[in-house]
């Protein structure tokens, strides 16, 4: 479901992720049942998590992946 800038996910197993941009921070949060994360645009290296530098196209694989119940091979793009 996309409601402005938030955007929920559901899957099968009923568990949630949640995509929300956070314009006055400059800032895209995500929530999974294993973490909040925070990211912020570096020009040069794109959307990089705050905490431990991981790009946030890495983060969402990893996050769908472990939601979904897939390895990570499967959401390879």
């Amino acid at each position: 479901d996309l409601e402005g800038t938030v955007l929920r996910l559901t899957f099968d197993d009923d568990s949630k992720m949640v995509i929300n941009l956070q314009a006055p921070l400059r800032e895209v949060w995500l929530a999974s049942r294993r973490g909040g994360f925070h990211f912020r645009f570096d020009p040069q290296h794109g959307w990089i998590d705050t905490r431990d530098g991981v790009a946030l196209g890495q983060r969402l694989v990893e996050e769908l992946g472990h939601h979904a119940g897939v390895g990570l091979e499967a959401l390879a793009l």
